[in-house]
């Protein structure tokens, strides 16, 4: 019953907002419990040459000259360390693309393992086409989500999620020619211990008989987060302050809570962060702080809600690092 495809379309992950959406409905919705984290050992610097070039011909870019300037990107001269073998530079202009063209053939392969298994018979509903599966297969059903390098696969039960880890771990080794982490490679139970995707936490918690998501900043995140503000508060002290320095200041604060804004317990996170910066703030912007200022139309519509006590900088108000409201993720 294998043969012509039916529905072979990836769903696309354009953001980290879409990443994080994607987990959340495939555990709240898809009751899928067991999470495969896969983490490939240096991934930016291990990636294959040969294998990459010939995957760049493949999905269809052969025009010889573009090919032959990423061939001279790839074997660019690194300062003290030569010309490499292999590896892709991280930070590089085009890296991130070249990472996707690499991880391409492998979404292709988890997504044939399940969601876009080719069928001889044409169904008019996805639904339908997996509970026939489920019927007349041996396939395990198995979803995955992934952006850049970061990938995780899901499934609704542990003996599923190991074999795919098995398979997967095989498959990289095979075909791309790279290795993952064991230490950093495990299969999560979200309903016991949390899963880390892109600076969140995420958990199961049992709600009225139903295990629903519940999410909050990794330690890791919170500690780059206060390090960020930290490190600007220092610079203001330390040179020529100037309504740029607090404009910049404040842009920080706003750019981590509409990052951080889809996880569930982020106000607690951020009272965290602001309770761990509130000696700083105090000490280091004593003398720039002033009893009042102007208040900009952002400042009012943004944090409308928040009742603490306001903090002018230079006749400039500092956004209230606390005053942060959860957003569930938009998938799309």
């Amino acid at each position: 019953m294998y043969k012509n495809r039916n529905y072979s379309k990836i769903i696309v992950i354009r953001s980290t907002e879409n990443a994080i959406a994607y987990m959340y409905k495939k555990i709240n919705l898809d009751h899928c419990y067991f999470v495969v984290d896969v983490d490939i050992k240096g991934f930016f610097d291990n990636v294959n040459h040969s294998k990459l070039m010939k995957q760049l011909w493949t999905i269809g870019i052969r025009d010889k000259k573009v090919l032959c300037i990423i061939g001279k990107m790839l074997k660019s001269e690194i300062e003290k360390e030569g010309i490499p073998d292999k590896g892709i530079p991280q930070g590089g202009i085009i890296s991130p693309l070249l990472a996707n063209v690499v991880l391409n053939e492998l979404d292709w392969w988890l997504s044939n393992q399940w969601e876009t298994f080719e069928t001889n018979h044409q169904y008019s509903q996805n639904y339908t086409k997996y509970k026939e599966l489920k019927r007349t297969s041996k396939l395990k059903e198995i979803y995955f989500v992934r952006y850049a390098d970061d990938f995780k696969i899901f499934c609704k039960y542990f003996i599923t999620a190991n074999k795919i880890f098995q398979a997967t771990k095989q498959w990289l080794l095979e075909r791309l020619k790279l290795e993952i982490s064991p230490d950093k490679s495990i299969i999560t139970d979200v309903r016991k211990s949390g899963s880390e995707f892109l600076g969140i936490i995420i958990k199961a918690k049992q709600k009225n008989h139903k295990w629903i998501v519940t999410s909050k900043m990794t330690d890791k995140a919170k500690e780059n987060a206060i390090n960020i503000i930290r490190e600007q508060i220092y610079y203001m002290q330390k040179n020529k302050p100037n309504p740029m320095t607090v404009y910049i200041l404040n842009r920080l604060i706003v750019g981590l809570q509409n990052y951080y804004k889809i996880a569930t317990e982020v106000n607690n996170d951020f009272s965290e962060i602001d309770y761990k910066l509130s000696n700083c703030l105090k000490h280091r912007l004593r003398s720039l702080k002033t009893k009042t200022g102007c208040i900009s139309n952002e400042y009012n519509k943004r944090y409308a809600h928040y009742g603490g006590k306001k903090i002018f900088i230079l006749k400039h108000i500092m956004y209230p690092i606390n005053a942060i409201s959860t957003t569930p993720p938009k998938f799309m």
